[in-house]
């Protein structure tokens, strides 16, 4: 793993200039920056560029490949969770940066940075028995069957209970 990693506070992987960071404070607020001494970081991990930025598309028209990105709203309170499939003739080719950057826009971002992608680009569900059902169509596959690649650092979000 590459650039800024923190669970629970703790961190385990210092950051990296070059890397875009996605990182959470205390109160669950998201930034998408390399944190300073001062922030009270609670949760982060490293990505690579920022794809919109101030609700203007930033990302390029680079190369089509599977992505997964991170987006929130202005109010930073809706977290976008985007994973796109590549590699597969027929079925999907992946996206550019910038087409990212546009989709993260259409859905109603301010921000969104481009994670890890290819093979890593993989989304699962857990279900209430505590088993995943894979949400999407990795690039990984052989003969129709995902082949799940190693992930050093994997993102997972769950709802927060309603106030009763």
């Amino acid at each position: 793993a590459m650039g800024l990693v923190v669970v629970n506070g703790v961190t385990r992987i210092p950051p990296a200039a070059n890397l875009g960071t996605c990182w959470f404070d205390a109160a669950g607020v998201p930034h998408f920056s390399i944190p300073q001494a001062s922030d009270k970081v609670s949760q982060a991990f490293a990505g690579f560029s920022p794809v919109l930025h101030e609700g203007k598309v930033v990302g390029r028209q680079d190369a089509l490949h599977p992505r997964t990105t991170v987006g929130y709203d202005a109010t930073k309170r809706l977290l976008y969770l985007v994973v796109v499939d590549g590699r597969q003739a027929g079925y999907s080719e992946g996206m550019y940066t910038k087409e990212l950057g546009e989709l993260l826009l259409a859905l109603g971002c301010q921000e969104g940075i481009n994670l890890d992608g290819g093979g890593s680009s993989v989304m699962l569900a857990a279900n209430d028995a505590g088993s995943y059902r894979e949400l999407n169509r990795p690039s990984t596959r052989t003969l129709g069957i995902s082949m799940r690649r190693p992930v050093p650092v994997v993102f997972g979000a769950r709802l927060k209970p309603a106030a009763k």
